[in-house]
């Protein structure tokens, strides 16, 4: 009798066994096999890539790569090339196995692509059998109801009417209202200062200029009443406050800037102050804007991850690879741009965006094609506006304690702040 109750519970123990194994198949087996399949796959239509271990495929080597990277210090301001800095293994790749390869994190199977016409395929066509990779770093995405397929068109519609050009032409007077108060605030500093004027963080003024502007423009309330409600629409500001402090880091770096945007607005601008009529003749702020953003974009990786098999060029991407195209690296590739991609030439916008470079749809700030921002127009009004008033009052310089660093978390961002000396003009 004891023998058949040990034989029983020893049965018990294997069929408990043997279904956890086989739970732990149906969990993670498929997963594993995938993992191996995609790259299989990828590889034989000549993709190459670094090799991985099955577990946490290649992010042991991220780390390395990282780890052993030197990272900003105030001796390369001008370069203005960060993207090796922020993300060496991008680089480190690239290198190695050019502008299309794999690589994994973990059960996650990657495709990095920055071809050209590869990107300009996966933003412009198949808009219904992509979707935004929840892996991608872009939480504004997240935050603006980003969804798929026929129900993203369907959200997009409705939120793309918030942004209309009448609604957005109503919306100047806010963001002069809420510039107003932050340079008032930097005139008073400035008189105290005397002739030497005064060293200013502008980082933290514009987040909260930008932030009042969208608490204005969203909830009808003074942000500067209620800082509450920065939870709720710091992700909308966030974005656009961090193109106007790049801007003014870069415009510091060049004076004849400041000298050619003044001239323009005070020719242009009542009382230098630009409205609906005259922020489309203001070409000399656009075009420092605009390359800006061409050196700091603020979302600098965009995700993708595909529900079904997709074609890129060549290449069939199966179900379930993450897409990921790293935006710096496309703006600053000297195939593309020229050989002086890594430097501040606004110039180039002279004629546009299509005159620019030799790919358009490597300009690519706000995205590209039927996913594009739908706020960038909002974006590029604000920033516009914020930088006419402040170059028409002000004449600036860096601060010599300034450090460029530029951090990425959610955005590119500076990493210990823009501090810069400023006179009154």
């Amino acid at each position: 009798m004891e023998s058949f109750f040990v034989e029983a519970v020893n049965a018990i123990w294997w069929i408990v066994v043997v279904g956890i194994i086989g739970m732990g198949y149906h969990a993670y087996g498929g997963a594993v096999v995938e993992q191996w399949r995609m790259p299989r796959y990828l590889r034989k239509q000549g993709v190459k890539g670094p090799p991985r271990s099955i577990f946490n495929g290649n992010v042991s080597e991220m780390k390395k790569i990282q780890s052993e990277t030197k990272h900003y210090s105030g001796d390369n301001i001008i370069s203005h090339d960060y993207s090796s800095s922020i993300f060496p293994y991008f680089e480190h790749w690239r290198k190695q196995y050019g502008r299309v390869y794999t690589y994994s994190t973990g059960l996650k199977q990657y495709l990095y692509i920055n071809h050209p016409e590869m990107v300009k395929e996966l933003t412009q066509t198949n808009t219904l059998t992509l979707e935004e990779s929840l892996t991608s770093p872009n939480a504004l995405s997240l935050f603006l109801a980003t969804c798929n397929g026929p129900h993203w068109a369907h959200q997009r519609r409705i939120m793309a009417h918030e942004f209309t050009h009448g609604k957005i032409k109503g919306m100047i007077g806010s963001v002069v209202d809420s510039a107003t108060q932050m340079l008032s605030k930097w005139e008073e500093m400035v008189e105290r200062g005397g002739q030497m004027g005064c060293e200013i963080r502008v980082d933290e003024d514009l987040r909260d200029v930008s932030a009042d502007v969208m608490s204005r423009a969203c909830f009808g309330s003074s942000f500067y009443k209620g800082k509450e409600i920065i939870s709720m629409i710091n992700d909308l500001s966030t974005s656009t406050a961090v193109s106007v402090y790049w801007c003014i880091m870069l415009l510091a770096l060049n004076p004849n800037w400041q000298i050619r945007i003044r001239d323009e607005i005070l020719s242009s601008c009542k009382n230098g102050i630009p409205d609906a009529e005259t922020i489309p003749n203001l070409k000399t702020v656009t075009m420092v804007i605009q390359e800006t953003m061409r050196l700091y974009p603020p979302t600098p990786i965009v995700g993708r991850e595909a529900f079904t098999d997709i074609r890129l060029g060549n290449l069939v991407v199966p179900k379930g690879v993450g897409i990921w195209n790293l935006i710096p690296a496309l703006h600053r590739d000297p195939e593309i741009w020229g050989e002086d991609a890594n430097e501040f030439k606004p110039e180039r916008f002279s004629e546009g965006i299509y005159k620019a470079c030799k790919y358009p749809q490597s300009c690519m700030p706000f995205g590209f094609g039927p996913r594009i921002c739908f706020g960038k127009n909002f974006a590029m009004m604000e920033a516009k506006v914020l930088v006419s008033l402040i170059v028409s009052k002000f004449s600036f310089t860096l601060s010599p304690t300034y450090q460029h660093s530029p951090n990425h978390k959610l955005l590119v961002e500076p990493q210990y702040g823009v501090v810069i000396r400023i006179v009154r003009q």
